[in-house]
């Protein structure tokens, strides 16, 4: 009797381990790597096109959170979405708009980082930030002539 109990006791476990291992999707270190992915409701999968968004600083922060956990796993593309995104709902808010200039410079697309830095300046020209915002610019700028020079010289 007591055999009988431990087999079955046994075979709970064993098939309770085997579904645990039986995840949908892709391998999970891949899906660590990646971190959550949550579908963007303002998204047309069909035509590809996205929705204006409105003015809404909570869904703001909560992109701009979503695109930390993105960069801080070194998943540039998807943080780099999640704070356009953050910069979409909240055009007054600098944070994202420095966050994405920091994500731009890790994927050396120093040309994107100035123009994020003028649309800042365009939506918000009253702003305290304006001067910080003009002299990353210039320091964008400077790296591009920089990446620029290299090329040329690489070609030679």
């Amino acid at each position: 009797m007591s055999n009988r109990i431990l087999l079955l006791l046994l075979a709970i476990l064993m098939a309770g381990v085997n579904l645990a291992g039986q995840r949908p999707g892709p391998p999970s270190e891949t899906r660590r790597s990646q971190g959550p992915v949550l579908i963007k409701d303002f998204e047309d999968p069909e035509s590809g096109e996205e929705k204006v968004l409105p003015h809404d600083p909570a869904q703001a922060r909560k992109n701009y959170e979503i695109g930390e956990y993105y960069f801080k796993r070194d998943n540039y593309a998807a943080a780099e979405n999640r704070f356009m995104d953050a910069v979409e709902y909240d055009k007054s808010w600098p944070e994202s708009y420095k966050k994405l200039i920091e994500t731009y410079d890790k994927l050396e697309q120093y040309e994107s980082a100035v123009e994020v830095c003028r649309r800042f300046a365009e939506n918000n020209p009253e702003s305290s930030e304006l001067g910080y915002f003009n002299e990353v610019a210039g320091e964008y700028r400077s790296k591009l002539e920089r990446q620029a020079d290299e090329k040329q010289e690489n070609r030679d």
